[in-house]
């Protein structure tokens, strides 16, 4: 009966409006179905400003099938007492945004971000002072394609951050393939099994504030593989981190 009263005890409840979260996701659903608009968006809980209390950023998609850009990326800075306050807004780089992960990738003390997304990724240096940097030219991070998701590892054990994204299909809205019955002119959103998979994409960090493509040295540039997550531990207990 203990085992019982604790399920029924266990309950959560809707703040999100009420802590002053008013961020409206865009999957730019249309007649069209596009893949991407049947994916949600990531969000990354960290402490972006190093006040100690966790805040959120919500990456957003965009409106593909109508040509207009993601209207942005929200960064909600938390106030304590369950409150947010819409601290910054990125535009992005046009590309629909699915995934976010953080991590120090130029050991500075301040947490960085990577976005993933169909088109492009960004990667976004904190420099603090309530603004982030576009650095993914010179770091050479945009990577292309569908990146569904993306984890930071040191899995060379060098003491510099390197990265891991998922990838998902090969997949080109301006011929994409009309899924649903024809003849009542019903469209649906296709299945991924119509598509090539992505091959997923490891980066490793020069600690210059570059990245290396070491994919295929690695061996997980397996172009079937149709990734949309990334779970990152050390499975066996040898000190190095899987993936």
């Amino acid at each position: 009966m203990t085992g019982v009263a604790l399920l029924l005890a266990a309950r959560f409840v809707e703040v999100g409006l009420e802590a002053g979260l008013t961020h409206k996701h865009e999957n730019g659903a249309s007649p069209r179905k596009l893949m991407m608009e049947a994916f949600g968006s990531g969000v990354a809980a960290f402490d972006f400003d190093g006040d100690s209390r966790v805040d959120l950023f919500f990456v957003n998609g965009a409106d593909v099938a109508r040509g207009k850009p993601s209207p942005g990326h929200k960064l909600y800075r938390n106030l304590g007492g369950m409150k947010f306050a819409p601290a910054l807004t990125i535009r992005g780089n046009g590309s629909f945004g699915t995934g976010v992960t953080v991590g120090d990738h130029d050991r500075d003390g301040r947490p960085d971000l990577y976005i993933t997304g169909f088109g492009a990724n960004q990667l976004l240096r904190n420099p603090g002072g309530l603004r982030f940097e576009d650095v993914t030219a010179n770091a050479r991070l945009a990577a292309g394609g569908w990146s569904s998701s993306a984890g930071f590892l040191d899995y060379d054990r060098d003491g510099h951050l390197d990265l891991f994204v998922a990838r998902y299909l090969d997949y080109d809205p301006t011929d994409d393939q009309p899924c649903g019955f024809r003849k009542a002119g019903y469209r649906m959103y296709c299945d991924p099994r119509m598509y090539d998979g992505k091959a997923d994409l490891l980066f490793r960090n020069r600690g210059d504030g570059t990245f290396a493509n070491v994919s295929r040295e690695a061996g997980i540039a397996n172009p079937a593989g149709k990734g949309l997550g990334v779970a990152i531990g050390d499975i066996d207990d040898d000190g190095w981190p899987d993936i």
